[in-house]
Parts: structure tokens; sequence; C-alpha cells
């Protein structure tokens, strides 16, 4: 009788303990008013650096916070001292050896500005831009030849890059009388330039030359202003939403993804089966010899995510966040985890002790995809059938002594 107790109890309890759901750990400051982290980069010791905004008394502060693999803060930065009303990205900088030597930001207060922050946290150096006019900048990227970096957005009505060394000096800056913008930009090394660029009709995907003249448009039909590029391994890739496809018979259409080759010819389109949010974060990432697509499920608000292999196969869906609350503005795919930065807003409904704060979330299972419902149900059932089956085994021994 006692094996047949032990091994119900040790079903039961291992039963219990299977988590049907992926385990999710939310990391805040909860500090300071309306926090939110924007961007997200990896550190040296294989860990995140995120940069956002914070507020106190009504002004804006760039707030920078190296985290762990595990969640816990290695070192923050709380720039309050200094000036800076928003931030346009973060990106490595360089010592004279070419090794990585810190972390480079362009923030805006009065002008635009380049900030220099050390590997241990500790703020290097202030320089200008020497942008002027009214600019709206979109961002900086660095350049694929890690000699320098590229800013780009609208200069006086006009689309313009300006090219910096790796000095941050200013080496030229180009503007483009027939585009009204440039909203986003990748450097292929010797190939060029790609951008997506507003034009007063279309958005179109142009090619530039590494000197940043003009030289073809690649595509201008797209029907879609949520687009983004991505640097790929002897390609790069144009995603977005589409209305082209109209899934479950709703006015929701879903994500498409194109990869070209470096000299501009499609490998492969993909798009999706399901409904994507077309006013919420689209993003792809490229790592371990797969893309990861970041997008909102506009059906039930959920956060998903899929791998999509090198080929445009979606392969499987990793990740499927319940979402009532959380803005993401960015995500990390390393080792089976999955790292997601943003805001944390509360909801109208709910008595919250913050309006809004920073976010950090880690999804640390091996297996980061929530199993459905069906699949719970279905545990209950098999633990039930085992429990019925242990007592008839029970009974049916007893019996038999007597």
């Amino acid at each position: 009788m006692k094996k047949y107790v032990v091994l119900m109890i040790s079903i039961i309890l291992l039963l219990l303990g299977t988590n049907v759901y992926a385990k999710d750990t939310v990391y805040s400051l909860n500090k300071y008013d309306k926090e939110e982290y924007k961007y997200i980069i990896k550190d040296q010791d294989k860990g995140y650096v995120t940069a956002g905004i914070y507020e106190t008394e009504k002004e804006n502060h760039i707030l920078i916070v190296d985290y762990k693999k595990d969640g816990s803060i290695k070192w923050q930065l709380k720039l309050k001292e200094y000036d800076a009303t928003d931030l346009y990205g973060i990106t490595y900088s360089y010592g004279e050896d070419g090794r990585i030597d810190g972390f480079l930001l362009v923030v805006k207060n009065d002008t635009f500005k380049f900030w220099k922050i050390s590997l241990d946290g500790e703020f290097v150096e202030e320089k200008e831009t020497n942008l002027f006019g009214e600019i709206e900048l979109e961002s900086f990227i660095e350049s694929s030849d890690k000699m320098g970096y590229l800013l780009y957005g609208k200069l006086d009505s006009k689309a313009f890059i300006a090219k910096y060394d790796g000095s941050l000096n200013l080496v030229w800056i180009k503007t483009y009388e027939d585009m009204k913008k440039i909203n986003e930009l990748i450097d292929e090394y010797e190939a060029g330039y790609y951008a997506i660029v507003e034009t007063d009709e279309v958005n179109k995907l142009i090619k530039f030359d590494t000197e940043g003249n003009a030289l073809s448009v690649i595509k201008e039909d797209f029907d879609s202003t949520n687009l983004h590029l991505l640097q790929g391994n002897d390609s790069y890739l144009v995603y977005g939403y589409t209305n082209d496809v109209k899934i479950n018979n709703s006015n929701s259409g879903s994500y498409f993804i194109i990869r070209y080759n470096l000299v501009d010819k499609v490998l492969w389109e993909t798009i999706g089966d399901e409904p994507v949010d077309e006013n919420k974060l689209i993003k792809l990432n490229e790592t371990n010899h797969n893309y990861y697509l970041l997008h909102t499920n506009s059906n039930d608000n959920s956060i998903e995510v899929s791998r999509i292999d090198l080929d445009g196969v979606v392969v499987e869906k990793v990740k499927k966040l319940k979402n009532d609350y959380y803005d993401m503005n960015g995500f990390s795919f390393d080792h089976n985890v999955l790292y997601f930065i943003g805001q944390i807003n509360c909801p109208e409904d709910d008595n919250c002790d913050y309006n809004a704060k920073s976010l950090f979330l880690v999804s640390s299972e091996d297996k980061v995809i929530e199993v459905e419902d069906k699949d719970s149900k279905t545990i209950l059932i098999i633990t039930g059938i085992i429990i019925i089956l242990i007592g008839i085994m029970y009974l049916y021994k007893k019996k038999k002594k007597h």
C-alpha cells in the first residue's frame, strides 16, 4: 500500500510542479516619473545595457542601466546634471586600437550632442554634432567599417544623412530635395547604404553609395508606413505591416518580410498568417542563424515572437506574452532567453503606485512558448486518469489478498 501512496503523491507533486506557462521575470527601477527604456544593447560581460528617459519636475533626463543576464543591476547612470530632452539611440564607441571602449548616445537639449559613456558606466565626454537648422533627427547608426557613425532624418524640410568619423568629427552631410525624411538607414559596407525614405507620394526603399549619393529606387509600392530595415549576412531585409492579406475575415493585416541580396535581387518574401496591430512595434532581429520577429496580435493584444529560418519559413512561435500594460520598444534573444525592454503602464481600471515605470523583462525558461489552454486541460485530465488507475490497482491488490 505504501508504495502506491508514495507513487501517487510523487506523480501529483510532479504534475502540480509542471509549469504550463513560461516564466517571465520583470525588473524595474520604479524610482522616477515616467521611466521608459527605449534602447537595448549587449555589454561586454554578456549582459545588457538599456538606455531611456525619466522625468523629474517636468524635465526629461537620460537613464542608462547595465543589467546582468539574471536581471540584477551591474551599474546605473542617472544623468540628471546634464540637460537632455530626448534620446536617439545607443551604440558602441571604440578606442584607437579598434576595441570597444564604451557606449555612444545621441541626445538633444538645445542642440544635438554625442555622449560617450565608459564600459563601467562613467560619463566620459560630450561633443556637439554640429547639426544646425530645423532638424527632426530619426536615429543614428554605427558604420559597418566600425570607423564612424551616420545620423539621419529631416533637415529644413529635406531628408539628410550626416557622416562622422571615429573621433565624432563631421565628415560630410547630404540633403535630398525630392525626399522629405529618412526613416531608417543601414550600412552594408562597400555595397552602400539602404534607406526607407518618406516622399510626398509614397515610402521608398532607396540605395545610396558610400558617399551618400542616391543611386536607385529599389521598391516604392509599399502599402504601409510601418517599415523597417535589418542588416543580414550578405543580405538585407525589409519588413513591416501589410494589408495584402486579411486575417480571420477581419480588417487586420499581417506582417511581411522581404530578403534581398547585395545586388538588390529578392531572395524570398514571407507574409504572416496572423493579425498584427499596425500601430504597435514590429521588430526583427537575427541571431543563432534564425530571425526572430516581435509583433502585437490585434485580436487579443498579446505580444508574440516567432522564429523564422534563413529561407523565410515561419518555424514556430517561441513566445506569446499576455499583455494589458506593456509597451515594448525592443527585444533581444540569446541562448533561448528573451529580453524585452520598454515601459509598464498602469491600466485605467487599476489603482497602481505608479503611472509609468521602466520595463526589463526576462523570459528565462529554456522553452519560452506558452502552453495553450487546451494543453493545460489535457494535463489535468491525464492527472485524473492516473489517480483513478492507481486507486483501481490498489483496490484490486487489496481484494486479491482477501
